[in-house]
C-alpha cells in the first residue's frame, strides 16, 4: 500500500474546484456502451460524484476527469478515487475487487488497482 498525499481534485480553467482530496484507491473504469445500456453523454472534465457497488453494498465517490479529456461510453479510464466515507467503504475495495459504477442505472464497471495507505 503507498500513501496518497493529499491535493486539490480538479481544476478546470485554472479554477480550484475543491480544497483537499485524499484517495483511498486508484481504479481503472471501463464506461458500458450506450447500446447495452450505458450513458449516452461523456462524462466531461472536472469533479465526478458517483456511486461504486460491490455485491449489496454502494458506496459515494468522487474523483476527477481531467481538464484535457472526457470520459466516453466504452472507454477505459484509470482514476484516484475518493470514498465520501472512507472507513465504511474501504474494507469492501481491497486490490483486485471488480465493482460496478452507478448512476440511477449501471453504467460502467471497474476494478481497485491499488490501495493507499491514509491511515
Amino acid at each position: 500500500m503507498g500513501r496518497a498525499k493529499a491535493r486539490p481534485l480538479c481544476q478546470t480553467l485554472g479554477i480550484l474546484l475543491v480544497k483537499q482530496f485524499s484517495p483511498q484507491i486508484s481504479v481503472e473504469i471501463t464506461l458500458t456502451p450506450e447500446e447495452l445500456g450505458g450513458r449516452k453523454t461523456p462524462i466531461l472534465q472536472g469533479e465526478y460524484r458517483g456511486v461504486f457497488t460491490v455485491g449489496e453494498e454502494s458506496f459515494s465517490v468522487r474523483f476527477c476527469i481531467p481538464s484535457e479529456h472526457v470520459f466516453s461510453p466504452s472507454e477505459a479510464q484509470n482514476f484516484d478515487v475518493q470514498f465520501l466515507v472512507p472507513e465504511a467503504a474501504t474494507p469492501h475495495f481491497p486490490v483486485g475487487t471488480v465493482f460496478k459504477v452507478w448512476e440511477g442505472k449501471d453504467i460502467g464497471l471497474g476494478r481497485v488497482l491499488k490501495v493507499f495507505n491514509n491511515a
